[in-house]
């Protein structure tokens, strides 16, 4: 794939993980360096193990767009915001 697309770094996959088994691979894992989402990315690419958490995330969008923290209305155009982090908009998105 890397070879077929040019790619530079390898493909990464995205896994969400409930407490439980965020538990179980917490050693295997930086889950404690301050990081961006795209940054994980890239260093995931680069061969790292990344665990991006609450508590490690560092930016405020990303952490908004995986109800990882509220958004504080951080999307705003023309006074209207685009993102709504109350548990009853998270839940009618996948309803």
């Amino acid at each position: 794939m890397k070879e077929i697309l040019g790619l530079e770094r390898e493909p990464v996959g995205v896994k969400f993980l409930k407490e439980k088994e965020k538990q179980n691979l917490k050693d295997n894992y930086d889950d404690v360096t301050k990081t961006r989402y795209c940054k994980a990315l890239m260093r995931v690419g680069n061969g790292e193990k990344v665990m991006v958490t609450s508590e490690n995330i560092s930016c405020p969008a990303s952490a908004a767009a995986f109800g990882l923290k509220p958004s504080n209305n951080w999307c705003k155009i023309r006074g209207k915001s685009y993102v709504d982090r109350t548990k009853e908009s998270r839940r009618s998105l996948f309803k």
